[in-house]
């Protein structure tokens, strides 16, 4: 562990979430914003430092099944826990910029090929939070790994 804090992925840090503050200035720009919901290859490749490493939360969460030191949180099946905190997250997001027209979102950038499954359920599960809520004002959904697009 490097010395720092350790998340509560229970909770939400507030300030992040001045990104509909931002989408706002876009689109007064004529701007639109593409909100990539995770980092893909880099949560991966930096593992040490990725709150889902049962090192860096208090909540118990070991996002690493294999314990191959990659961490597992973008590989269905998910590690227990994992799939909660990812979708409320995604919920949070959704909620702070759904009644703006100027987003798109896009899962996960250039992540591994055996992401698609991982990619493809948070497609649905959007879909379907987003046509039971408050419906994203024609936002654009992106599945990306490192080799294809869709």
């Amino acid at each position: 562990m490097d010395g720092n804090p350790r998340f509560d992925l229970n909770q939400f840090d507030e300030g992040y979430f001045r990104l509909r503050e931002r989408v706002i200035a876009a689109r007064e720009r004529g701007i639109y914003v593409s909100i990539i919901l995770f980092g893909g290859y880099v949560e991966v490749s930096e593992w040490p430092g990725n709150s889902f490493n049962s090192k860096n939360n208090i909540n118990g969460i070991d996002g690493d099944l294999n314990g191959d030191g990659k961490g597992d949180s973008q590989i269905i099946p998910l590690p227990d826990g994992v799939d909660i905190i990812q979708k409320a997250y995604v919920r949070k997001v959704i909620d702070t910029v759904s009644d703006l027209d100027n987003v798109l979102f896009e899962i996960s950038n250039e992540s591994e090929s055996s992401s698609v499954g991982w990619q493809s359920q948070l497609i649905s599960y959007i879909k379907g939070y987003q046509s039971g809520a408050l419906a994203v004002n024609g936002s654009m959904l992106r599945q990306n790994t490192s080799s294809s697009f869709s």
